[in-house]
């Protein structure tokens, strides 16, 4: 996915990337009124210590016993169904039950994204947080608090947990004129319940990696 962003990525575009054929989307994602804030909690994580691959390969356990090639095949439909026939429980049911509705929720966020509709995309963002933290248990407290402060924050429109979890960043979708409020509230309340710093800046979609004449 990083590799896809950085070389194919547009100005002005969300990306997205369907990794079983490679296909691509680029989502209109130009709206001056609208900023993406990067929150860092300064919280180093590591995939290498066993967690990413424990969930790897619990999602393709679940696979098999739902008896498809991968969990892109199965809907949430499924998913119910197979809770209740107890043919998914414990950790192989919440690892499939994160995947399977993390793709129906991008699916919705780039629909709700081209449609210009903020508030149903920022829904999504907290829908896919809350996810990422229950299910697939790659959140930590850092990002939560930042997600739970920018739900009480005017102007902001959503909020999640981004990359590989353990740690890393969390990103805010806010109203432009209301982001150095959210900047200045997140900071605070993260300063006062751990004791340090979280560094927020705005960014915005920029075209990937290119020839540049000087």
């Amino acid at each position: 996915m990083d590799q896809s962003i950085a070389i194919m990525g547009q100005a002005g575009r969300a990306m997205l990337l369907d990794c079983r054929d490679g296909a691509i989307r680029q989502v209109p994602f130009d709206d001056p009124g609208v900023v993406l804030l990067v929150a860092d909690t300064q919280v180093k994580h590591d995939i290498s210590d066993g967690g990413y691959g424990a969930r790897r390969e619990q999602c393709h356990s679940a696979a098999r016993r739902l008896e498809v090639v991968a969990l892109r095949d199965v809907d949430e439909a499924r998913v119910a169904d197979a809770s209740r026939r107890e043919e998914l429980a414990g950790k192989e049911l919440m690892r499939t039950r994160h995947v399977v509705g993390e793709i129906a929720r991008t699916l919705s966020a780039c629909d709700a994204l081209t449609a210009g509709d903020y508030r149903r995309f920022g829904e999504l963002m907290y829908a896919s947080h809350a996810s990422l933290r229950d299910d697939y248990e790659v959140s930590c407290e850092e990002l939560d608090a930042i997600v739970d402060t920018a739900k009480g924050c005017p102007g902001a429109y959503g909020a999640r947990m981004t990359g590989g979890g353990f740690g890393g960043c969390a990103i805010i979708l806010a109203q432009a004129n209301a982001a150095d409020a959210v900047t200045r509230t997140v900071q605070e309340s993260f300063r006062q319940r751990f004791g340090r710093s979280c560094p927020i800046f705005p960014t915005r979609a920029m075209a990937g990696c290119g020839r540049i004449a000087i």
